[in-house]
């Protein structure tokens, strides 16, 4: 796996980041925000899509399916998450760099601090890359099993 990188305190594999910033484009194209919905409906959007996980609903699918390669990998590490880890991180990843929002707007529109925020984020994080790494593992094959 490449190299760490620093980030606000948070040690993030290289590959890890952009996976992650793979799913953040593939979410922002399902959730609409290319198409310049104000951030605020995006964080409603979000907060919706996590309320309404733990209930059955038809599958209604309007568009087609975007989560491909590493957002796909990404976005069926994330359903693992509890919300409020969920929901930092997906506010993080698909609002922070193309809209422009401060932690401190995230960490509010979430519910959570500042200092709650970056904790939630390493946290999400961290699970993100060892799942990665646990689908990316190889066995070595080569050597019999006794």
């Amino acid at each position: 796996m490449a190299k760490a990188t620093a980030l606000n305190g948070r040690s993030v594999h290289t590959a890890t980041v952009r996976a992650l910033e793979t799913w953040g484009a593939q979410k922002r194209m399902i959730l609409g925000s290319a198409d310049g919905h104000a951030p605020r409906s995006i964080i409603g959007k979000i907060a919706r899509e996590s309320a309404e996980g733990d209930r059955y609903w038809p599958t209604r699918q309007h568009w087609p399916e975007v989560y491909r390669g590493d957002g796909l990998c990404v976005q069926r590490i994330i359903l693992t998450l509890e919300e409020i880890p969920r929901m930092t991180l997906s506010c993080h990843y698909i609002l922070v760099g193309p809209l422009r929002l401060s932690t401190r707007e995230l960490a509010d529109a979430i519910g959570i601090s500042k200092s709650a925020y970056w904790s939630n984020l390493r946290l999400a994080e961290a699970v993100v890359d060892s799942g990665i790494k646990l689908l990316s593992f190889q066995p070595d094959v080569s050597s019999p099993v006794n």
